[in-house]
């Protein structure tokens, strides 16, 4: 699988993990939902967005170096 391949790959989980959280959330309104999305969900979307950050980088290099290998 490709970087790009896999980056799709991942954001396509977060919006899925995201969608379901917002169907969940709707009825799990106490302190332990509160908590889970502080403590868990937050934090995961934070790391997912600097790994998305991170895979853009490698595409860029990886196509860089396949543009000075022709």
């Amino acid at each position: 699988m490709s970087v790009a391949g896999g980056q799709m790959r991942l954001k396509r989980a977060a919006k899925d993990l995201l969608v379901s959280w917002g169907e969940t959330s709707r009825t799990w309104r106490d302190d332990v939902s509160r908590d889970f999305n502080k403590n868990h969900l937050d934090p995961m979307m934070a790391k997912l967005r600097v790994a998305d950050a991170a895979m853009d980088h490698m595409v860029e290099i990886l196509e860089r170096v396949r543009r000075d290998c022709e």
